[in-house]
């Protein structure tokens, strides 16, 4: 069995479902959600279990939310949503894995776009940063090779970003690949903690590869349970308050937050 094959077929019938939505659809906005739901259904069929997949803003104990994300991979087994509403959640910052942010064509617009959108979800509290990656159809680059042309664009938006807030992975599934690198220290704050690796006459398959490469970025982060007390208490879903006891009554009640006794 010749699992390049295999993946390259999927592949041909992603382009081939986008080809088809865009011919078909006018509204941008329908466009966007059809080829979302493309690529988060192939997720979900092959990532690990242990992932799950939604769409919506994540936040952190201290108050601070990302901008909406197209696709969000979170723990499916500790991640319990603060808002589920139906193609719409809210994600606890400790118990999400990582973004991908979806293109239907790549330019200097949509890397600039798909930059800060990630920049965003990276900033949030927590032990290290989210995984983020840009996944687009095709490419509006001519000069050079496409899969250079959107390396160098990419290049200079990372400039002016610390390299624990730039994006991990992107993926043109007509071109190739462009993976940021980690030097030591891991995450490192200097300029010296980057390096983008541009992949293209990919083989085996560009979608195969993004595939495993996008399992290898999420296996460097960990999700923890949130303390969703914690979060209440700091105002981010309402008030909490501890009611001094009545005369003579014996109230006990437990930490609302932790460290407050």
């Amino acid at each position: 069995m010749d699992i390049t094959q295999i993946f390259r077929g999927i592949a041909n019938k992603l382009l081939a479902d986008f080809d088809q939505i865009q011919a078909q659809i006018e509204h941008s906005g329908e466009r966007g959600g059809q080829r979302e739901a493309a690529l988060r259904a192939f997720l979900t069929k092959y990532l690990p279990k242990k992932y799950a997949l939604g769409t919506g803003h994540i936040i952190d104990k201290t108050g601070n939310t990302s901008k909406q994300c197209d696709i969000v991979i979170y723990d499916a087994f500790n991640c319990p949503l603060i808002l589920a509403e139906e193609g719409y959640q809210l994600f606890p910052a400790e118990a999400v894995f990582g973004v991908v942010e979806v293109k239907s064509v790549l330019d200097a617009g949509a890397i600039a776009e798909g930059v800060q959108n990630i920049q965003s979800v990276k900033i949030l509290e927590r032990s290290e940063p989210i995984a983020g990656s840009i996944f687009a159809y095709r490419s509006r680059y001519r000069k050079r090779s496409r899969i250079e042309s959107a390396a160098h664009a990419l290049r200079r938006k990372n400039t002016s970003i610390r390299p624990r807030e730039r994006v991990d992975l992107v993926c043109i599934l007509t071109d190739g690949l462009l993976l940021n690198y980690k030097t030591e220290p891991h995450w490192g704050e200097g300029e010296e903690g980057s390096a983008l690796i541009v992949c293209v006459d990919v083989t085996p398959s560009i979608l195969l590869l993004f595939l495993f490469w996008l399992i290898e970025i999420l296996k460097e982060r960990h999700s923890s349970m949130p303390n969703l007390v914690g979060y209440a208490s700091r105002g981010e879903i309402g008030i909490v308050k501890m009611l001094s006891p009545a005369e003579g009554e014996n109230l006990v009640m437990p930490p609302l937050v932790e460290g407050q006794g």
